[in-house]
């Protein structure tokens, strides 16, 4: 066996060795990392509540009392909430729960 010299190189012709689990691990973690950045952007969940919100009121929008003033702007947390009341009640009795003070079309515009 030939004495071993730690400062002596090798030939170019010596095949490289690749380092597959380590390339690997690299990128999952960019993957996962990207996949983070673009949940925090995009706010998924958000768009898939709207979304949901949207088919539950096509379900349910006959489930409204419009008959009465029974709705205010302090009852909801949302405008997009009150808006869902203000355009299911509107065709059948006018703005009866009077949540479009300026009559813009948009209830409760004071809510987020």
């Amino acid at each position: 066996m030939p004495p071993h010299n730690a400062y002596q190189y090798y030939p170019a012709s010596r095949p490289r060795i690749i380092n597959w689990p380590k390339i690997i691990l690299w990128g999952l973690g960019i993957l996962i990392l990207g996949a983070i950045i673009a949940f925090f952007i995009l706010d998924p969940l958000s768009i898939i509540s709207d979304k949901a919100d949207g088919l539950l009121n096509q379900v349910q929008g006959a489930g409204y009392d419009c008959s009465k003033d029974i709705y205010n702007c302090d009852n909801f947390t949302r405008q997009r909430d009150a808006q869902v009341i203000f355009s299911a009640c509107f065709g059948e009795s006018g703005d009866i729960h009077q949540l479009d003070g300026d009559g813009n079309g948009r209830a409760c515009e004071g809510l987020a």
